[in-house]
């Protein structure tokens, strides 16, 4: 295939990808259908929130943020405005997706479904483009349009740009890592050094665990990258310092708000809580997260039990600073479930465990499509056992060192907080790749058992008739 008609045929790929989406919002609910009960019910009712959509869910709430950013009015707690009339800062949810958000309603795009048509087809044709050009930079045209094709239908990938949610957008940003990452391994220079960390910092507003993408991706870029040391420690000197520089803005927002460091979020205290006690370490949930929430009202102990917004001088980092020393509190003494518990985060994660039935009920609660969660599911596990046929065929391939850095990233963030699918989004790109490039292996494989032997090559009839 030439490079023309790659390019030709990426660009249709892209815009199916498009398409696909569109058609998915349109036809698919995505959400979740409930009112948490009246009082709140007509607070969400007065902001305008369909029916259908009000949930306390991250979707609502990102659709919260964005719409007081558009409005001039900070970035502030969204349900606390919403339900009590009550402007609080906040930095649960990191930044970038409401700046995404908010500059969509700045040009008169304004509820919940018309943001959802835009930024799910936009940020998913994205996603796409840079999957293809991920595979094609590790194997080939081929390759490179056989995993923009899958990322164009993955129904995991359509349920999260549906959703006014991070995922969508971290899937972007991460291929767009490693494709700048791989650039880096094959060329080295503080250009694209600097490029990767801004990246990096990027990834990190979308998503706060994807703090732990920098010292991984640094890592494997160590082991990857040719030169001396001293020129490798050079490179992730500038990788680290850029992605401080992009982040410095908002931590010192933080700071002056909450008068403690905040870095990107709030929310380790509450992940914290909730991953770490009864409901979690046994039975049928372990390895997830668990809550006590019931909106403003706080109860038990057993797990997260909410934030008690409407008490007097409710402050958001102190509270959040309290849920998380409860969650390290619990596991520091039950470190022997701890082996247990972080082979159960993982295996949640990768789709491996318990059942899938049980992850798509979680999923369903977050909004999400109970027929696009099965569906991916069903699809994550072919995409996981071609993966590590792509792997094994590439195993002498430094390059595959940097595009492992995404899985492990999530494998590092699953143990230390909790087990979910969604955590899968920043992998997805990687396995998609990987799984692109065992079956092209296979595929080679097949061709080659099939081919006719060289004549030349066989003995002769006679000699082979001999004594």
């Amino acid at each position: 295939m030439t490079a023309r008609r790659f390019w030709v045929a990426l660009g249709l790929v892209v815009a199916a990808a498009a398409g696909v989406r569109i058609a998915f919002t349109a036809t698919v609910d995505p959400h979740a259908h409930c009112a948490p009960d009246p009082a709140i019910d007509r607070a969400l009712a007065a902001r305008h929130i369909p029916a259908k959509e009000r949930c306390l869910t991250d979707a609502l709430a990102y659709h919260l943020l964005g719409d007081n950013l558009a409005r001039g009015r900070g970035y502030i707690r969204p349900f606390d405005d919403a339900i009590l009339h009550i402007a609080r800062p906040t930095a649960e949810y990191p930044p970038l997706y409401p700046a995404v958000i908010a500059a969509v309603d700045k040009v008169g795009i304004h509820g919940i479904d018309a943001q959802q048509l835009v930024l799910g087809p936009l940020i998913g044709g994205i996603a796409t483009l840079l999957i293809g050009l991920l595979g094609r930079a590790l194997g080939g045209n081929a390759v490179g349009l056989a995993a923009a094709v899958v990322a164009a239908v993955h129904p995991m990938l359509l349920g999260a740009d549906a959703l006014l949610m991070t995922e969508g957008l971290f899937v972007a940003l991460a291929a767009a890592v490693l494709l700048v990452a791989l650039a880096m391994q094959a060329r080295p220079n503080h250009r694209r050094a600097a490029i990767l960390g801004a990246l990096l910092a990027l990834g990190a507003l979308c998503r706060a665990d994807a703090l732990v993408w920098i010292p991984v991706v640094v890592i494997a870029l160590w082991i990857a990258m040719p030169g001396t040391g001293r020129g490798r420690a050079a490179y992730a000197l500038t990788v680290v310092v850029t992605s401080a520089l992009v982040l410095t803005p908002w931590t010192v927002r933080n700071a002056a708000h909450f008068h403690s460091f905040v870095a990107v979020s709030n929310n380790l205290g509450t992940v914290l809580a909730g991953a770490n006690c009864d409901l979690t370490y046994s039975g049928p949930t372990l390895g997830a997260w668990r809550s006590t929430f019931v909106p403003g009202r706080p109860h038990g102990t057993e797990c997260f039990p909410g934030f008690a917004i409407d008490a007097p001088g409710f402050d958001e980092a102190s509270a959040a600073n309290a849920a998380r020393r409860d969650g390290l509190h619990y596991a520091r003494h039950h470190t022997g479930r701890l082996p247990i518990v972080a082979v159960a985060r993982v295996a949640r994660t990768f789709g491996l465990w318990p059942h899938p039935g049980e992850q798509v009920d979680l999923a369903v609660l977050e909004g999400r499509s109970r027929r696009a969660e099965w569906l991916g599911t069903l699809l994550e596990w072919p995409l996981l056992v071609l993966g590590a046929f792509g792997l094994w065929a590439r195993r002498r391939d430094r390059r595959i060192l940097v595009v492992l850095a995404a899985p492990v990233a999530v494998a590092v963030t699953t143990l230390a907080t909790y087990g979910n699918p969604r955590f899968r989004s920043g992998a997805e790109p990687a396995i998609i790749v990987l799984a692109a490039l065992g079956a092209a292996a296979v595929i080679e494989g097949a061709r080659g058992r099939r081919r006719p032997h060289d004549p030349e090559t066989l003995p002769s009839p006679v000699s082979g008739a001999g004594a």
